[in-house]
């Protein structure tokens, strides 16, 4: 099929006879699914091969990012990846733009037009428009409000790179009308889209109004103050960013920090009362001494210290037995209707999308952040006791006339410790109720695990029955043998990865034994980093063999978890990393027989 000349002809007839390439459809991914699941028997050769075209046009990701517009749907630790915008040749470029007037699917039509500007048509002006008409377009009350975002976010930026006014003013008014005639139904909804408003600096003369509306939101918010909260944040950065008004900025500050008390004083948890208190004590402290006397007399703040300091005594006690109870009801329901009545495949694929693996930068960002914000703690040494008692980490106090980054063990205890908090989070939010979902509608056998661990590279061949067995347990709730057959595997799968790329594993004793070296010292060699990549290297690192951290690796290899342990948060989320280590890769080899992707 390489040497096959692609005709609009040949794209109208496969138009034709293929539904989805009809009308719109609600997001660019599930035409995607729908073009992958195709039966292509009836398909002429140069009808597939534009089946193939717009099968991997349609896996870009948009994303939210000014700087970089387009991903990957998925990637790989070791480079590999789905199609960009970058990979199409100037042949499938010159084909697309030839059938661009006849592409009936809306948002398919926008995208191609959108990957036409963005390669190769920067000066002509007619594809941002059909991107701009097509986005702005899209009716707020969609099922996909929220991905729909990137794309009104990517049609105003269309419009401000073109200086396309009229569209962006069009857009901006049925926004204003949106909001001031649709009854407010107590979410998130509003708040986008007139944030979306002020990014773009649109609706200017309606600020006075649409600030307004948002203090009335977020009064209205009685029961959920984390909403009020960013209701009153936004109405303060109207305040100063378009209207420049320092004083309706303070007083709507204030409002933030009323929201951040009320929800201390709901909680029964002196840990997140504590959280809540300490927000709005730092919201207060940005307003100068007479802004704060104005709304927030020296007793009030007085009040407020205290009652930071017994919040914080609380949480200690609360420390030894962790009873928190928050409502996760909505976070269920998205995992859930991203996976329940789903095919398999798209039902594990979903499964390994519930989070992005952890973002290293981010982490340390807010480690140094978390650091800066308790210079007093961060000062003394840091000693962490094992469950028996003993010393396993030491860590000398933080030096700040140094730079702060990973390499300071103060910054990378924080670290492991806000990647724990991610774990647990991760696990009773999203993995577990998302694996009760599967576990209930699909049958999952071992054969459909060996297929999957049998396309990643990562796994040697003689290890594969090990890997899939240990994954397999999981999907049956057995923790405990899923954790002491991966664990393992996940050291000798970094040593190969290490030998592969000709580095030394083992090290020669003073008796002249050679002995392979083990996981903590292999992930300290440079070239782990450079074959994993920073974000994946941090998580094996933390997970596996950091004595800060649940050091799974070491714990296993030596005894010392009770079956109890062996089914905590940690073997859990040490499964589902272990499946979706092997599942990026699998999804990519998939992908790449389809899509030529080297």
């Amino acid at each position: 099929m390489e040497n096959i000349i692609l005709s609009r002809e040949a794209f109208i007839q496969l138009q034709d006879k293929t539904e989805c390439l009809h009308g719109d459809c609600k997001h660019l991914l599930i035409l995607n699914e729908k073009l992958r699941h195709l039966d292509n028997s009836s398909f002429s050769d140069e009808e597939q091969k534009i089946l193939e075209l717009l099968t991997r046009v349609s896996s870009i990701l948009l994303t939210d990012n000014s700087k970089k517009t387009f991903a990957p749907l998925l990637q790989t630790v070791n480079g590999g990846r789905t199609c960009v915008p970058e990979d199409f040749t100037d042949d499938e470029l010159e084909f697309i733009r030839i059938i661009l007037p006849d592409v009936a699917n809306r948002l398919l039509k926008a995208f191609v037009a959108d990957i036409l500007w963005y390669r190769k048509y920067k000066k002509d002006v007619a594809y941002p428009k059909v991107v701009i008409e097509i986005y702005l377009s899209i009716q707020f009350e969609d099922d996909y409000f929220f991905e729909n975002l990137n794309l009104w976010r990517r049609g105003l930026r269309l419009a401000s790179q073109i200086r396309d006014n009229n569209s962006a003013n069009e857009f901006a008014q049925k926004v204003y009308t949106y909001v001031t005639n649709t009854v407010f139904d107590n979410n998130a909804r509003f708040l986008k889209l007139i944030e979306l408003l002020r990014q773009f600096e649109l609706c200017k003369n309606e600020a006075e109004q649409i600030i307004e509306m948002l203090v009335q939101f977020g009064a209205q918010l009685e029961n959920n103050y984390f909403l009020a909260e960013q209701y009153y944040q936004e109405a303060s950065l109207w305040a100063m960013q378009i209207q420049k008004d320092l004083e309706k900025h303070a007083e709507f500050q204030i409002k933030r920090v009323f929201a951040y008390i009320q929800q201390a004083e709901q909680d029964n948890s002196g840990i997140s009362a504590n959280v809540h208190y300490e927000k709005a004590l730092k919201i207060l402290r940005t307003l100068s001494k007479e802004q704060r006397e104005k709304y927030f007399t020296s007793e009030k703040e007085a009040e407020l210290i205290r009652k930071i300091k017994e919040s914080g005594q609380a949480s200690i006690s609360e420390m030894k037995e962790s009873v928190f109870s928050f409502d996760i009801s909505n976070e269920i329901k998205y995992i859930t209707d991203n996976i329940k009545g789903r095919d398999k495949d798209s039902a594990l694929r979903n499964f390994t999308l519930l989070f992005g693996h952890i973002g290293f930068k981010k982490l340390e960002e807010d480690a140094i952040n978390f650091v800066k914000a308790s210079p007093l703690s961060a000062l003394f040494p840091h000693t962490v006791y094992g469950k028996d008692g003993r010393v396993i980490s030491k860590s000398s106090g933080i030096d700040f006339s140094e730079e702060l980054n990973a390499q300071n063990k103060g910054v990378w205890n924080n670290m492991i410790w806000l990647y724990m908090i991610h774990i647990s989070i991760t696990v009773q939010t999203a993995i577990l109720p998302a694996l009760q979902v599967i576990r209930c509608e699909h049958n999952i056998l071992l054969n459909d695990i060996m297929q999957i661990v049998q396309q990643s590279n990562l796994i040697p061949f003689d290890r594969i029955g090990i890997f899939a067995k240990g994954l397999m347990a999981g999907f049956s709730y057995d923790f405990t043998t899923s954790l002491h057959l991966l664990a393992p595997q996940i050291e000798n799968m970094v040593r190969q990865e290490l030998q592969n790329s000709r580095v030394r594993t083992s090290v020669i004793t003073e008796s002249g034994i050679e002995e392979e070296a083990g996981l903590s010292t292999l992930v300290e060699k440079d070239e782990f980093t450079k074959i994993f990549g920073k974000d994946w290297g941090f998580e094996i690192k933390a997970l596996f063999c950091d004595e800060s951290g649940p050091n799974l690796r070491n714990n296993v290899a030596h005894g010392l978890l009770s079956t109890q342990e062996t089914q905590n948060i940690y073997s859990v989320y040490c499964w589902w990393f272990c499946f979706k280590l092997v599942y990026v890769q699998f999804a990519n080899t998939v992908e790449s027989r389809k899509n030529h992707i080297s």
